[in-house]
């Protein structure tokens, strides 16, 4: 190992691998580090140097994190030694497929039919003279018996396939709820990881609304407060405020306030985040892993009430079965021992026809769309945290939006500029070469020494997309060495950013004189980033004095402003001519759709502990507006949401115009739409229920008594400079009106408005680690074109759950009508137990896989949200179960019936009942493959064309061949144990032509006049053409890279 590496030395007297931290004087366990925080023992710290000494011993630096010496070999050394940043569970691991195989045979109705195939194959095996029986019987014994056995074992094996396979796929997702991405320093750069991808020793980029991603010691923090919610860890647990005295940084805990750094010293299992989740395994405290969504725990409660109904029916049959056995074996006879078996029989063909008629499979159906659906909206951008959310959002009513990154790309770039005095068009150059040096200088500092963010190359970019754009604009159009500024003169304090301030604040020394400039000069370019510690600890000695840099929303900083900069870098008194001037400025910048930032600046004489920043008395430096594209989907996207039923509010924190005007651009607001709070009133006493579209500011939202509020909240479609209240309030009288709302979010201040909405959507690309643990959908790429494709899978999940609800009751409709009126009618069983258990397969797991990974179609969106409590069988699929059940159960009762003189056979089933016919074998195969074409139908509940997209569901297709080959191996290979017998050609030929009648039938059946629910009908002026730019996306287009690439201009330092 080089001897940068960290290195191990001996065993000690407890038999753990020690690691030296300070060579010569201490040595510490691999598990001293975690004691380090079990005890709290800050005296640990000290023997190791401070933080410093351990920061040392672990080969890593406080400012620059882990040499990037490392990288070479990815860290492979540190990872070996201290382990990586992931959780194991006891419970993952011991959790088998062999485990599942086995805990399906506890099922009550499974335990049963192996008692009653044993008792059938201990009478096989008795000689057939002890039992008075022929031999002919005492074979059948045993055949049956192993047939069950066998039967039972097919029905437990493909269950748990399917059940293993649903396991892995919210495993799968699991792992990705539970990552985040983490800002770390390594080789003085910046970069962003997964939360799995830390390290012990790195230097771990904290601010406010992140997660911390392991255990680690405070730092420092950049002159604000670092305050910590540790309620994660310790429930009675307050906000803690980090300090050298209180360093204790604890993974999964958040940063609440202020921002700052620490040094990782535990990952993964050796943290006390996984020390509790151990207590609470071997506790049994644990959660379960699987909560029932709503849409489960209403079929649970539909297959009782379709369950006792089934029992009703197999007791019916019960009883007549019984009947007939009493009066053929022991009416007027002596009993035997052979008579024995038939009894047996009796059992289990009723307690098959019970498996087949409880709808068993209805949950396991739901969590088989369910964990396909969530999986494939990955692919979509939309991260599921909470299953419910999935069904909720198929009754989605109303979306409440933010405008960046949902309507637009969230990739702007500087359009204008209007600095110290100055206009210019960034992409001009003769404008740049004509620009005044001063200027150049004072656009730079107020760009470079404000930022939160980091630009290492095109593509690595970390921190908000405007602050890069920024950084990009000051780097590659201006010259700017945006790190070197920032080393020479680092942050002292900052004021962060948050969407109710609306703006940020950064304290810098000033300048250091012209002497010390120089002396600066030699000092080599690193790549440090802005973050420093307190006291400028790498920047200039000179104290002349400080600089307040401030940036936000425009008109906040111009009303907090008194004077103007001038391009030589004095300032003039601000005029009230000259405020108009600017104010219509941003007005004519907002009216073109361009998001605008403004920018000031402030002298101070010291630094001091202030409660609240100082950002008065400002001199205004200027404004800079950017143009963020709309993204092209955007209007398609809102008309999506008309034809959905799906209203759309824009509540932005942009300002009034700008707001305003990509409303319009997108088509969220109609002609004639009303902007102010006046207008608004104005209306309230002219009209009751007024049908105008209105505009609102944030202050004027505030002003609106909630009885207004409630009048006009359907009508309300933009409010601009909307603060994280506002959208609280919104999305609370929404819901006193009786609406299901989603509202997207970003901030931590949006965690009570994500929290309260039935559908909380966090922004991936930009949101908080707050805001997205307090969503149930994280949007990855924010588009509102990923927020439709959530609607049209939650709606498809409840579409698939109503066509495998309508195929299971019609076929257990057939299956019971069949095996009754069979046994009534002295004709016997014709299905027996072994083949009831097959269709039993179908109906259960076949059907389940193939009917519930039905993908979306935007046609979806041509129709109402589904109501919460709407039946879960309607009118419509009413219709088709009894339409199909009806007919099909007349079509196989002919042939029972009336088969043998159709077909032209010579012996019927009913006079063989313990021996394989060919009646009885026609009569099962034409009701498989009843059941095979009636999938096919059950793909659509109410549209015509039941073939639509059949081809882009491979597992339909593989399921339904798998279906017909298994039958056909039944049929011609297992007659023995399945009591069935070979087919000709044109038997099959028969059978299969029957069994194809189901599709003739279902389309006749649409004819029947039936009303059908909203959710059911589609909107009549939509048109399907504008709904395709919602067709699925590959994975390679769902996670394209989001910056793009910007040209350096190779003449800007000689234009300057």
């Amino acid at each position: 190992m080089s001897s940068s590496h960290v290195e191990l030395s001996e065993v000690d007297s407890n038999g753990h691998e020690t690691v030296v931290l300070v060579p010569g004087e201490t040595t510490f366990s691999l598990a001293a580090l975690e004691e380090i925080f079990s005890e709290r023992d800050l005296s640990r710290i000290e023997e190791a140097g401070g933080i410093e000494g351990l920061a040392r011993a672990l080969k890593t630096d406080l400012d620059k994190g882990i040499p990037q010496s490392e990288a070479h070999t990815e860290w492979k050394d540190r990872r070996t030694i201290y382990g990586m940043n992931i959780i194991t569970s006891k419970k993952a691991i011991s959790e088998t497929i062999f485990s599942i195989w086995v805990g399906s045979f506890k099922d009550a109705t499974n335990v049963l039919l192996a008692v009653l195939a044993t008792v059938l194959l201990v009478l096989g095996i008795i000689p057939a003279e002890v039992l008075g029986s022929t031999p002919e019987e005492k074979n059948s014994n045993w055949i049956d018996g192993l047939g069950i056995y066998a039967a039972v074992i097919l029905a437990a094996t493909v269950q748990t396939i399917n059940q293993w396979a649903s396991d892995q796929q919210w495993k799968d997702l699991d792992k990705s709820r539970s990552s985040w991405k983490v800002k770390v320093i390594r080789g003085g750069v910046v970069t962003m990881v997964t939360k799995e991808e830390v390290l012990v020793g790195d230097v771990v980029v904290l601010g406010a609304g992140d997660r911390i991603p392991a255990d680690g010691l405070f730092i420092s923090g950049d002159g604000t407060d670092l305050y910590v919610d540790e309620s994660e860890i310790s429930p009675d647990s307050d906000l803690v405020r980090k300090s050298p005295q209180e360093p204790w940084m604890l993974s999964n805990s958040e940063v609440s306030e202020g921002s700052g750094s620490m040094l990782v010293i535990a990952t993964g299992d050796r943290t006390q985040w996984a020390a509790g989740l151990r207590e609470d395994e071997d506790s049994g405290e644990e959660e379960e892993e699987h909560v029932l969504t709503p849409l489960q725990r209403r079929l649970n409660r539909l297959s009782l009430d379709i369950g006792k109904v089934g029992i009703v029916a197999s007791a019916a049959i019960f009883i007549v079965l019984l009947f007939w056995w009493f009066y053929d074996e022991i009416w007027g006879q002596s009993w035997k021992w052979d008579k024995l078996p038939h009894l047996i029989r009796v059992f289990v063909m009723t307690l098959t026809i019970v498996v087949v008629a409880v709808p068993e499979g209805l949950p396991m159906a739901v969590s088989i769309t369910l964990s396909y659906s969530v999986g494939h909206m990955l692919n979509d951008c939309d991260m599921v945290r909470s299953n419910e959310s999935v069904e909720t959002m198929a009754s989605t009513t109303v979306l409440c939006l933010d405008k960046t990154g949902t309507l637009t790309e969230n990739r702007p770039y500087v359009d204008r500029c209007y600095m110290a005095g100055v206009e210019f068009d960034p992409s001009d150059d003769r404008a740049l070469r004509q620009l005044p040096a001063s200027v150049a200088d004072i656009i730079n500092e107020s760009i470079a020494l404000n930022s939160t963010a980091w630009v290492n190359s095109q593509y690595d970019r970390v921190g908000s997309a405007l602050e890069c754009a920024l950084l990009d604009f000051a780097e590659t159009r201006l010259g700017c060495k945006t790190r070197r500024l920032r080393l020479e003169r680092p942050a002292e304090r900052v004021f962060p950013f948050s969407s109710a301030r609306m703006r940020m604040s950064t304290v810098v020394k000033k300048p250091a004189p012209p002497q010390q400039q120089q002396q600066q000069q030699q000092i080599p370019k690193l790549k440090i980033p802005s973050l420093q510690l307190p006291g400028g600890s790498h920047g200039a000695a000179s104290t002349t004095g400080y600089t307040l840099h401030i940036k936000g929303a425009p008109e906040l900083i111009l009303a907090r402003s008194v004077r103007l900069m001038k391009p030589d870098g004095t300032a003039v008194p601000m005029t009230n001519e000259k405020r108009m001037t600017m104010g219509r400025k941003i007005d004519e910048w907002c009216a073109r759709g361009l998001r605008v930032l403004g920018f000031a600046t402030r002298d101070l004489p010291k630094l001091k502990n202030w409660h609240e920043p100082p950002e008065e008395d400002l001199t205004l430096t200027g404004f800079i507006a950017f143009v963020d594209p709309v993204r092209p989907n955007a209007a398609n996207a809102i008309l999506a949401c008309r034809h959905a039923g799906v209203r759309a509010t824009l509540v932005s924190g942009e300002n009034l115009i700008t707001a305003t005007t990509i409303a319009r651009q997108v088509g969220l607001l109609r002609p004639g739409f009303k902007t102010g709070l006046q207008s608004l009133l104005a209306t309230l006493r002219n009209d009751d229920v007024p049908d105008d579209d209105f505009v609102l500011e944030g202050p004027e939202f505030e002003e609106l008594d909630t009885a207004d509020l409630d009048r006009v909240i359907h009508r309300i479609r933009v409010v601009a400079r909307a603060s994280p209240v506002d959208k609280y309030r919104i999305v609370e009288r929404l819901k006193s009106a009786g609406e299901i709302v989603a509202v997207t979010g970003d901030s931590p201040n949006d965690e009570a408005a994500l929290r309260k909405a039935e559908i909380g959507l966090a922004l991936g690309s930009k949101g908080s680690e707050v805001a997205k643990r307090a969503s149930d959908i994280v949007v990855v790429d924010d588009d509102i074109t990923s927020i439709m494709r959530a609607i049209m899978w939650g709606r498809n999940v409840y579409d698939n759950v109503r066509k495998f609800l309508q195929f299971q009751l019609a076929v257990a409709f057939v299956v019971t009508v069949t095996a009754f009126v069979g046994a009534a009618s002295k004709y016997g069983m014709p299905l027996t137990s072994v083949q009831m258990i097959w269709i039993n397969i179908i109906l259960d797991t076949m059907a389940g896989l193939a009917l519930g990974s039905e993908k979306p179609t935007p046609t979806l969106l041509n129709r109402k949200p589904y109501r919460r409590r709407s039946g879960l069988i309607t009118k419509a699929m009413l219709r088709n179960i009894l339409g199909q059940g009806v007919i099909q159960s007349i079509v196989i009762l002919v042939v029972l019936y009336f088969g043998t003189a159709i077909f032209g056979l010579d012996e019927k089933g009913y006079d063989h009942p313990t021996k394989a016919t060919t009646h009885y074998t026609m009569v099962f195969t034409t009701v498989i493959f009843f059941t095979i074409f009636h999938q096919i139908n059950c793909r659509r509940v109410t549209e015509w064309n039941i073939f639509k997209s059949i081809h882009a569901n491979w597992r339909f297709a593989v399921t339904i061949l798998f279906t017909v080959i298994v039958q056909i191996f039944l049929v011609e290979v297992c007659g023995p144990f399945i009591r069935t017998t070979p087919l000709t050609i044109s038997q099959w030929l028969w059978c299969l032509g029957l069994g194809a009648t189901a599709l003739p039938i279902g389309f006749a059946i649409r004819f029947i006049p039936i009303p059908y629910e909203d959710f059911e009908r589609g909107s009549s002026d939509a048109d399907s053409k504008q709904l395709d730019f919602l067709a699925h996306r590959s994975k390679r287009e769902a996670f394209a890279p989001v910056f793009k690439p910007l040209e350096v201009d190779s003449n800007v330092e000689a234009v300057l």
